[in-house]
This record gives structure tokens, sequence and C-alpha cells, in this order.
């Protein structure tokens, strides 16, 4: 205890402040407070098998053919309107079309068409799965992806060599200033956070759809869910998010190494 402060200054000082630890006290179990689930237990539970589901029966196409991924796309579908959400009606809409891609044989290997529902199969399968602060977000950026591999392939800036080098400049910035932000006391996690958005959008127009799902798991990996708390001083938590920057870093490279 400081010379300058007595056991009676200390008991003063504590009791003045007693009424503001009290008020604190009573609001802290309101702001941990889980929020309201969105939807019913029962449904949401029933959606994440069914991911769950649809991913497997993706991972196993080469050995199971596709028996069961297309019934697994159905049953999606089905789900979607039950729930009655307009983002998972897109996607299981966009998810049928592509699966029906599959069938015809100009189509069924095209590059775009796998990647996109790979990434779809797998992006859905998240803890919390529909009650993830960034379900939404993480659906419509699948549902993006899986329309555009539906259009025929167009003259895009997608591999403008130019527009990938002023890509790259930016890209690098953002990732030197998250990696700067992780190593101020305390760490910003809301910077790192807010770097990966902006490279994010910087890369939808060039379609670099790989390095966009490298970000947007970097970015679930900062959101918290409800109730939980983000410690960037927690040596396994920053390991995952050294681990994730270090993916997007390296997608950046290869970008980098190909022009």
């Amino acid at each position: 205890m400081s010379d300058d402060l007595t056991p009676e200054t200390f008991d003063a000082a504590r009791a003045a402040l007693e009424p503001t630890l009290r008020a604190v006290a009573d609001i802290l179990p309101l702001v941990v407070q889980a929020r309201e689930p969105r939807f019913p237990p029962e449904l949401a539970s029933r959606w994440q098998a069914c991911c769950e589901r649809l991913a497997q029966s993706w991972s196993e196409r080469h050995c199971g053919g596709m028996a069961d991924f297309r019934p697994a796309v159905f049953e999606l579908c089905a789900l979607a309107v039950e729930l009655k959400d307009g983002d998972c009606l897109r996607l299981s809409e966009a998810l049928a079309s592509a699966s029906d891609l599959l069938e015809d044989p100009q189509h069924r290997g095209e590059p775009r068409l796998l990647a996109a529902l790979s990434a779809a199969c797998e992006g859905l399968v998240i803890d919390n799965g529909l009650e993830h602060p960034l379900f939404s977000e993480r659906v419509v950026h699948l549902t993006v992806r899986l329309n555009h591999c539906l259009q025929p392939a167009t003259g895009s800036d997608a591999g403008n060599p130019l527009l990938l080098r002023i890509f790259v400049d930016e890209a690098q910035e953002r990732l030197e200033s998250m990696r700067e932000a992780l190593e101020l006391l305390p760490p910003d996690a809301y910077a790192i956070k807010t770097a990966a958005k902006e490279m994010v959008h910087l890369a939808e127009p060039l379609e670099l759809y790989d390095l966009i799902d490298r970000a947007r798991l970097l970015i679930v990996r900062l959101t918290p869910l409800s109730g939980d708390l983000l410690d960037l001083d927690d040596p396994e938590t920053r390991a995952h998010v050294l681990d994730r920057m270090d993916l997007l870093e390296a997608a950046v490279h290869e970008i980098a190494g190909m022009l």
C-alpha cells in the first residue's frame, strides 16, 4: 500500500466507489447474458447435422460417388424453407443449381464450380451453426460465390496483372498493420479484424476466393461467441490467430509470385 494511502483514506475511497461497483455488478450479468437464439433449437440442430452430412458426402464423393450428396442438398433446401430465412433460402437455391451442373459432363470438372462447392460444403460447418455471429455474412459470401460459378466466364478484372500488383501492395500493408496491432499492449483485435475485412473487399472484384476464404477464417476467429471473451494475450488464442494470419500472408505471396 502506498505511504499516501492510509487505512482511513482507503476506506473512504471504497465507500465512495461502492455505488458504482454495485451498479457495475448489476449490469455485468446483462452484458454476458447469451442473446436469444434466432431459430428454434430443434431446427438449428437439424441444420447443423445436415451441413455436416453435406460436407462429409462432398469429401467422400471420389469414393462413393454422388449418391449421398444430392439428397443432402435437397434436405438442406427443405430445412431452409422451414427456417423461413432469406439467406438460407438463397444459399440452398444456389447450392442446388450448382450441384445440377455436376450432372453436365461439360461443367462437372470446372475448377470454379468445384472450388465454390467445396467452399460452401466446408464453410457451413462452423461452431454454433445458425447462431454464429458471422453466420449471415458467411452465407452471403458463399451464395455470391456459388452464383458466380453459374454464370459464363467473362472478361472481368480477375487476373489483370496491374490490378493484382496494386492488390498485393495494399494487402501487404494490411498484413503489416495486423502484426503491429497484435504486438500492441493490449493487442488490438478490432484493428486486425478491420484489416482482414478490408482485404476481403479488395479481393472480391478480383475473384481471389481462396484468399477471401482465408481472411474470413481470421475474421471468424476474432469474433467471439455471445458471452465469450477474446483474449489475444492467451497463448493458445494468439497462436490460432497467428496461424490464420500466416495462411493469409501465404496467399498474398502466392499471388505476388505469379506476377
